[in-house]
């Protein structure tokens, strides 16, 4: 299986330590029933919500960076050519003056006014997120498979994404509408 451009690795949904959309928050939201249980998850559905709210702040400020020097991604060894650390920390740079900074010098309100509309910018793409991935994840019938102690799949690598995802099992014409447009 190819790595998937998207995600630097191949994707193996809901596979614990190969999956890395079911590490959310780790310790305080529980996806995987492998996965340890603290007292506290059992009001997870009460703060998950709100709190995918602050992934895409997360991941523009902490996730791309701690993913980028970590010594693997997914199963594979990351091993980066230097015009990705060009890459990275130019269009960060890019992104920070053209979202953050240029905002801060040329709208003509309040700073505090234009971080939140900053903040509830990311608020929403969080949420909007979290409604388009997260089913995958959390609907009744997904299945969190385990390779054997060889490292192997029961399924075939092109069965498995589609036994284990929720999203693909049962067509729901309505959220196909809304996030992918038909």
């Amino acid at each position: 299986m190819e790595p998937d451009p998207q995600r630097g690795a191949p994707h193996y949904t809901n596979i614990p330590g190969h999956d890395e959309d079911i590490e959310v928050a780790p310790g305080l939201i529980r996806l995987a029933p492998d996965d340890a249980w603290r007292p506290w998850q059992r009001f997870q559905h009460l703060y998950a919500f709100p709190l995918y709210g602050l992934a895409s702040l997360s991941w523009i400020f902490r996730k791309d960076y701690v993913k980028f020097f970590q010594a693997k991604i997914g199963q594979h060894a990351a091993r980066h050519p230097r015009r990705e650390y060009f890459n990275l920390f130019f269009y960060k740079a890019l992104y920070y003056l053209f979202f953050i900074a240029l905002p801060l010098l040329v709208v003509p309100l309040p700073w505090g006014q234009v971080l939140l509309g900053f903040v509830v910018l990311h608020l929403v793409e969080g949420v909007v997120m979290g409604l388009v991935f997260q089913p995958a994840h959390v609907v009744e019938g997904t299945s969190f498979p385990a390779p054997d102690g060889s490292g192997a799949m029961q399924e075939a690598w092109g069965r498995t994404p589609v036994a284990n995802d929720g999203q693909l099992r049962a067509p729901q014409r309505a959220g196909q509408l809304f996030f992918a447009g038909g």
